[in-house]
């Protein structure tokens, strides 16, 4: 994967999941590699143990289903 190839995102998240949805079996063959992204904010935009454990435990809650 180049710089020119990741997929868009929002850089005011503090956390960003990236996955690649088809079948493609190396970056290498980048054409019609396509992705899906989720951006994860803090409360408030506050960083602080409690609301990192919160991001942390959205990121997984949302992932973890797609991985079972």
């Amino acid at each position: 994967m180049t710089y020119e190839d990741t997929p868009d995102i929002n850089y005011q998240m503090y956390a960003t999941a990236i996955m690649r949805t088809n079948d493609k079996r190396s970056l290498e063959e980048a054409e019609g590699v396509s992705f899906k992204t989720w951006g994860y904010g803090l409360y408030n935009h506050t960083e602080n143990e409690a609301n990192i454990k919160d991001a942390y435990t959205r990121i997984f809650k949302q992932l973890n289903p797609i991985f079972k």
